[in-house]
């Protein structure tokens, strides 16, 4: 087992548009955060080929969903996700493993599509909130 391995600690923060940069972060996020890129296969075999032929095309920023348990006191950071259906804004995701000291920290930053958001409600459960996101060019990693 590697002592580098991170544990569940996650956060995903809006990024402000105004100077100074602020963050926003989104309440009780549960899972998802499948942050990442990937660079599509071409085919560029031609006439003369013998077999065939790929190169990787450009690189898409992933699709992804993040999973809440829903917050319903005012103000909620996940109201303005709700609010952003359609726009691209900034996100930073950090994962930090607290496995070693001191702390590793990973941060990502991209823009992205809010897509669409929805509501689970559950019986006897915390009621669930779902966004989709796209991201929008590519991944800053620091």
């Amino acid at each position: 087992m590697t002592t580098h391995a991170y544990l569940s600690n996650i956060t995903v923060d809006l990024v402000g548009t105004a100077s100074p940069i602020t963050y926003s972060q989104l309440e009780e996020v549960t899972s998802g955060a499948q942050v990442g890129e990937t660079a599509p296969i071409i085919d560029v075999s031609h006439f003369q080929s013998t077999s065939r032929e790929y190169i990787a095309g450009l690189e898409d920023g992933n699709e992804f969903s993040l999973e809440c348990n829903a917050v319903m006191t005012s103000p909620a950071v996940q109201q303005t996700f709700i609010a952003l259906k359609g726009q691209t804004r900034t996100l930073r995701v950090t994962a930090t493993s607290s496995r070693v000291s001191p702390n590793l920290v990973k941060t990502y930053t991209f823009s992205a599509v809010f897509l669409g958001w929805g509501l689970t409600p559950n019986v006897g459960e915390a009621d669930k909130l779902t966004f989709s996101f796209k991201i929008s060019g590519g991944v800053t990693r620091a």
